[in-house]
C-alpha cells in the first residue's frame, strides 16, 4: 500500500478509516480480513512513537492468521509476482 492509498483509506483530519476504499478491499476478505481490520485500525489510531508499537497483539494475530492460511496467501503472492513479471 503506497502513501496515496493510505490517504484514500484514512481521513487525515478525522482519523476515520474508509473501509470501502478499493485499496483495502482484498485485505478485508476472508480468511484474515477481520484480523487485518483490527491490526490496521490499531495502527491508524496509535499514538506511540514509533507509530504502531502498541499494536503488537493485533499484528501477531494477523501474522498467525497468515501462517494458518498460508495456502491462500501463498497463492495470492504468487499471482501478484506473476503479474509483475509479465508487466
Amino acid at each position: 500500500m503506497n502513501n496515496d492509498s493510505i490517504s484514500e483509506a484514512v481521513n487525515e483530519k478525522t482519523g476515520e478509516i474508509n473501509w470501502d476504499c478499493p485499496c483495502l478491499k482484498s485485505a478485508l476478505e476472508p480468511p484474515c480480513g477481520d484480523a487485518f481490520k483490527l491490526a490496521f485500525e490499531c495502527f491508524v489510531r496509535s499514538k506511540t512513537e514509533p507509530k504502531g508499537m502498541d499494536c503488537e497483539s493485533p499484528f501477531l494475530n494477523l501474522q498467525r492468521c497468515f501462517q494458518e492460511n498460508s495456502e491462500h496467501y501463498d497463492n495470492l503472492l504468487k499471482d501478484k509476482e506473476d503479474k509483475e513479471k509479465n508487466d
